[in-house]
């Protein structure tokens, strides 16, 4: 495999995995600010807690399944071509993103 093409694949994972990152966070938000609304005021600054794909799978509102779901289908695709491509999380963690 071609060393550019190679960084390419890993450099669309590390964008990959950003935005899957970020996308959870924004996904919890929506969900804290409607289903789990009343657990949110509860919460004081500083307070964490961990959440998992579970809590998210479970809402009932449409807008969180339907975001759940291309969460997991990100999810899914990341794993698959990293399996396909042989790259490693520390593949990832150790590429810098080229600029452009």
């Amino acid at each position: 495999m071609d060393s550019t093409y190679r960084d390419t694949i890993i450099e669309c994972l590390k964008y990959l995995t950003e935005v899957r990152e970020n996308f959870f966070s924004k996904i919890i938000n929506i969900e804290m600010a409607g289903d789990l609304k009343e657990i949110n005021e509860v919460f004081s600054i500083g307070d964490v807690f961990q959440f998992e794909l579970a809590h998210l799978e479970t809402s009932n509102d449409s807008n969180v399944q339907r975001f759940t779901g291309l969460f997991k289908l990100l999810d899914k695709t990341i794993d698959i071509t990293m399996n396909l491509n042989s790259i490693s999380d520390e593949d990832i963690e150790g590429h810098d993103v080229a600029t452009e």
